[in-house]
């Protein structure tokens, strides 16, 4: 594991090399990359990066949650293919392993902040899943005692993202709970949860909520609802942050 991170100035990029690309779905893809020189920049798990690439001429960049934990010795950037997306379209279908690109120094206020809280509650849907991963793969690795809930909101089983690996943590860590529910199943051997995530689906699985952090990711409309389902529950504003995407 990399033990030492390099920090970066807000107005500093960082180059880093494509090392890795893997078909996590129909539609998203996971890439890897190393920096050039030294190594990943100090980041909070949760938070992002914006993602430099020169584009038929143009440098274009977008915001990505960083999907991997600041203890890994690689930038995990989870991507779907959005339809017109410059970046996503790019990244899909022209990029290769040996590619160079560019990044800024992580950011963003969605941060796990360790010892804030004896249970997070975590909600995303579809890519929203990346920074969850990036929390649960860092309280994995340091054997931390928070219980972690994570409520996984896909359409349909073939796009739910880190499927195998988070059955893999489920074993290794003994306070990670991993709920999948979808909201499209056309599936009849599925023997997980359906529908959209619910009061009563969280009360089930996550128990006293009381003094629980919750983290939200995933579409304006979604995380909106969740917010105003969890105030209704008796959560303060204050124990809720949130990351959004898209529109």
């Amino acid at each position: 594991m990399c033990c030492v991170l390099n920090e970066l100035k807000m107005d500093n990029r960082l180059k880093i090399k494509l090392i890795e690309i893997i078909n996590e779905t129909k539609l998203v893809k996971i890439f890897k990359f190393k920096p050039l020189e030294g190594s990943i920049p100090l980041f909070s798990p949760g938070q992002f990066v914006f993602l430099y690439a020169m584009i038929n001429g143009e440098e274009i960049k977008r915001a990505y949650s960083i999907a991997s934990s600041p203890l890994d010795e690689k930038l995990e950037l989870e991507i779907e293919l959005v339809e017109n997306g410059k970046m996503t379209s790019f990244l899909h279908t022209q990029t290769k392993v040996g590619d160079i690109f560019e990044i800024n120094n992580p950011q963003g206020h969605f941060k796990f902040i360790e010892g804030k809280s004896d249970k997070v509650i975590m909600i995303a849907g579809g890519t929203g899943i990346a920074p969850m991963r990036s929390i649960i793969r860092y309280c994995t690795q340091k054997n931390l005692d928070t219980k972690l809930v994570l409520f996984y909101s896909s359409r349909t089983k073939d796009r739910i993202v880190y499927k195998k690996e988070f059955e893999e943590l489920v074993k290794e860590n003994p306070q990670l709970k991993v709920v999948n529910t979808l909201t499209r199943n056309q599936d009849s051997d599925w023997k997980g949860k359906q529908g959209r995530i619910n009061k009563e689906m969280i009360l089930e699985e996550a128990g006293d909520i009381s003094e629980s952090m919750f983290f939200l990711c995933g579409s304006i409309k979604m995380v909106k609802s969740m917010v105003d389902m969890i105030k209704e529950m008796g959560v303060d504003r204050t124990r809720i942050k949130m990351d959004i995407w898209g529109s």
